[in-house]
C-alpha cells in the first residue's frame, strides 16, 4: 500500500498571548482530508523561552506518544513530537504546558497507508558542527524499503521569517518536497516556525537541508521519521 500525505492541521494558537495550551483537531484539516482509523497522525509544537520565569515543561497529551523524551531546550525554544495511530473515535488533541505561559506554535499532520515501528532520526542543532547561519540540516536516517521520510525543521527568530525556507532536492530519485509551513509571530516580533518535508526512500535517505531567508546562528533544529509501507 503507498504512503500518502492525507492532511495536516495549523492549529497556531492565540499568537498575540501567551497560553498554556492549544486543542488542535485533526477532524477539520487545513489542507488535505481528515484522518481515518489507522493513519500514522503526528502532532509538533514549538514554545518561546521556556527558561523564561516561570519555567515551562511539555505534558503528553493522553493517548499520545512522546516520540523521543530526551529532546529538550534548544537555544531559547523547545519542541515536542506527538505520535498515535488514528482509531474509531478519536477526536481532538489538546497540547499543554506545564508552568508559565507562553507562545505555542502546534500543528498536526498524517499519512495514510504508513505503518510501524517508527524510524526516528538524530537531530541536529544548527550550532552544532558544522555550524550553519542560513541553514538547518536534517540528518538522514536508515529506512527500510518502501519508506517515506517525514523532514522537520524549527526556528526561532526576530527576522521576518514569514517565506517558506526551501528544501535541497538530495537524491534525484527520492526527492524532498515541502509539504507545508506554519510560522507563528507574537507581539515581540519574535517567530516560531515548523516547516515540513517528505520523500519516498529506500534504505538510507541523506540529510535533507532547510534553507531560510535570514541569517541566524541558533535556534535552528531539525531531525527525520521514517515510517514503514503498510503490507
Amino acid at each position: 500500500m503507498a504512503i500518502v500525505n492525507s492532511g495536516y492541521k495549523i492549529s497556531n494558537g492565540p499568537s498575540g498571548s501567551t497560553v498554556t495550551s492549544v486543542v488542535i483537531d485533526p477532524r477539520t484539516p487545513t489542507a488535505g482530508v481528515a484522518p481515518k482509523v489507522g493513519d500514522q497522525v503526528f502532532i509538533v509544537g514549538i514554545i518561546n523561552n521556556p527558561d523564561t520565569a516561570p519555567a515551562s515543561a511539555w505534558n503528553t497529551p493522553s493517548g499520545w506518544t512522546d516520540i523521543q523524551p530526551g529532546w529538550a531546550k534548544i537555544g531559547t525554544f523547545s519542541t515536542k513530537v506527538f505520535h498515535r495511530t488514528w482509531a474509531e473515535g478519536d477526536t481532538t488533541a489538546t497540547i499543554t504546558i506545564t508552568g508559565g505561559a507562553k507562545h505555542i506554535n502546534a500543528s498536526a499532520f498524517w499519512l495514510s497507508g504508513a505503518d510501524l515501528p517508527l524510524v526516528v532520526g538524530t537531530p541536529k542543532n544548527r550550532s552544532a558542527a558544522p555550524a550553519e547561519t542560513l541553514t538547518t540540516t536534517v540528518p538522514g536516517v536508515t529506512a527500510p524499503t518502501g519508506a517515506r521520510t517525514i523532514s522537520l525543521a524549527f526556528e526561532r527568530t526576530t527576522a521576518a521569517e514569514g517565506t517558506t525556507p526551501t528544501v535541497a532536492i538530495g537524491d534525484p530519485e527520492a526527492p524532498n518536497t515541502m509539504w507545508f509551513y506554519s510560522p507563528q509571530a507574537n507581539p515581540s516580533s519574535i517567530i516560531s516556525t515548523i516547516a515540513v518535508a517528505s520523500k519516498d526512500v529506500n534504505g538510507a535517505t541523506g540529510n535533507s537541508v532547510f534553507t531560510y531567508p535570514n541569517s541566524q546562528a541558533t535556534n535552528g533544529w531539525g531531525f527525520q521519521i521514517a515510517l514503514p509501507q503498510k503490507e
